[in-house]
């Protein structure tokens, strides 16, 4: 064994001359005896065993020096690292005096701690609390920045909370109070007994800080409708408030209407929803300035606060829990004069309504609908020349998706909706439809203009993979003017696209805004069209 001395680092080092590990290695080298035991099962002799036991001795020695000096190196090593980590550790306290970050002006850092928290949807479907999903996170990383969390209250603003989930600590909810200025109050109660006490308690804390409510979504149980109507002159800065109420007793919907009654208050109010249960028109504040309206409600009501609505921009209309009989009512039109975006979740109420500015329209068909009625007959003839976006939602049959379409020849975008839950072959038969619609043909482009296409599938993906790229690749190959710009397909579940895929990824290379999404709930990128307030999802 040579010892030495390395020239970059000055350390000794050792090394086995060529003679030394020459020699070891002649007993195995081939031709020998050794080599030959190697490569068989034989025993060795027993005149040939002291020979070989020395053979393997004589490497001891070598191998224990060999050990020692990878033991030291690794020591040695291990220092390093550790000289390596401390100036590391050094030089990161100059870089971070100079970081950017401490040269950040306070308002930037506050709007891009806000622009992080999640969406009000995304904390909804949480199953627990996470410290990262809050506003909390910022609190904890420096003084500087624990100090602008704390001083920027639209961080503190939005206090949600979904007992179904978990309960979000009392003590929790006092410090967003404390800290905020204007508080969104999203509250979804529980149905478990356990949770009554807690909840009543939240709720009734919450409620001593309503004068400052701009926001109020609301989940009912029966144990928290006595508590709503002492909201009555305390909600003065209320913009937008929705309610969902579970239960399907006719007895308990109009309780739960009367309840309502506080929103008469609510003079800031512009945008009220209001899910399975009834909205009585004696909600409507005094000073009336309802941009916003969603409700599930019979027509009668609709019609008596619509009738009292001229300012509604965005309207959902859903007749429930039934549909009256059409054909025996009669009153004047009611006019929209600013309506810009409506769902009718029945045709013939279109009969009623009279939408001069009217740019978006969502229709829901029945499976099978073949009957163009008339009211959707006139209400097409009268308002095609403003509709540029149309949403379908059903299974209308061929016929009657064409007549459609047809007395809509100003679109630019078109959203078509299809539940294919439990209910495959029909919906792929009603997107076929729909695609065949749209394939242009010799000498004629139906919908000319037509710029992005939309079909959501709440369920499966129940589409025909080629005829959907070739109709993409007619539509796209037309004259500029004419051209097709994005086309957009969202389903829960089955994203196979088939031998297809290569000429959807042709035209997505060509400059084809192409996308194909897999989502939980395809009513959330949906919600646009169905007029519901996206500040909800």
């Amino acid at each position: 064994m040579d010892a030495s001395i390395c020239s970059k680092c000055g350390e000794k080092t050792t090394r086995w001359s060529t003679a030394t590990l020459q020699s070891l290695k002649i007993t195995t080298a081939p031709g020998t005896r050794v080599q030959s035991l190697m490569h068989s099962n034989e025993p060795p002799e027993p005149s040939e065993i002291a020979s070989i036991q020395s053979s393997a001795s004589d490497i001891d020695a070598p191998l224990a020096s060999l050990d020692a000096e990878i033991s030291r190196l690794q020591k040695r090593l291990r220092s390093l690292q550790q000289d390596r980590s401390e100036l590391l550790d050094l030089q990161r306290m100059p870089k971070s005096i100079l970081s950017p970050l401490r040269r950040m002006p306070t308002e930037i850092l506050a709007e891009i701690f806000v622009s992080s928290l999640p969406t009000s949807a995304e904390l909804f479907n949480r199953t627990k609390f996470q410290i990262k999903a809050s506003p909390w996170i910022w609190t904890r990383v420096c003084s500087r920045w624990r100090e602008v969390a704390i001083s920027t209250p639209a961080l503190w603003s939005l206090i949600l909370m979904n007992f179904a989930n978990y309960h979000y600590p009392l003590e929790a909810a006092a410090a967003h109070v404390e800290r905020s200025r204007m508080l969104k109050i999203h509250f979804s109660a529980s149905n478990d007994p356990d949770d009554t006490s807690s909840q009543t308690r939240m709720l009734t804390y919450l409620l001593e800080h309503s004068l400052r409510w701009e926001e109020l979504f609301v989940a009912l149980t029966r144990d928290l409708i006595p508590v709503l109507p002492s909201l009555r002159h305390k909600i003065p800065s209320l913009k937008r408030f929705w309610a969902e109420w579970e239960r399907e007793d006719d007895e308990e919907n109009e309780e739960v209407a009367r309840v309502f009654d506080f929103l008469q208050t609510a003079e800031s109010l512009v945008d009220i929803g209001v899910s399975r249960c009834i909205l009585p028109p004696s909600f409507i504040p005094r000073t009336n300035q309802l941009t916003h309206y969603y409700a599930d409600a019979p027509w009668d009501l609709h019609r008596a606060i619509l009738s009292l609505s001229s300012s509604l921009i965005e309207a959902h209309i859903n007749t429930f829990p039934e549909n009256p009989e059409w054909s025996t009512l009669t009153g004047e039109l009611i006019e929209l004069s600013q309506l810009r975006r409506l769902y009718v979740s029945h045709v013939d109420a279109l009969a009623y309504l009279k939408t001069p500015l009217l740019s978006q329209i969502t229709l829901d068909l029945p499976p099978g609908e073949s009957n163009f009625h008339p009211a959707l007959e006139h209400f097409l003839v009268t308002y095609s020349r403003t509709l540029r976006r149309m949403g379908l939602r059903g299974m209308p049959d061929a016929l009657l998706a064409s007549r459609i379409l047809q007395g809509c020849p100003a679109l630019t975008e078109l959203a078509i909706m299809i539940d294919s839950f439990g209910r495959h072959r029909r919906a792929y038969e009603a997107s076929s439809v729909f695609i065949q619609l749209l394939i242009p043909t010799e000498g004629s482009v139906k919908l000319s203009g037509l710029k992005r296409l939309h079909f959501a599938f709440e369920g499966t993906l129940a589409l025909d993979h080629e005829l959907y790229a070739q109709m993409l690749e007619l539509r796209w190959n037309l004259q500029p003017r004419l051209r097709l710009e994005a086309a957009t397909v969202c389903f829960e579940s089955d994203p196979t696209l088939g031998s297809s895929q290569p000429r959807l990824e042709a035209l997505r290379n060509g400059g084809l805004d192409l996308a194909f999404s897999q989502i939980t709930n395809v009513q959330g990128p949906m919600a646009h069209w169905l007029c519901k307030p996206r500040w909800i999802l």
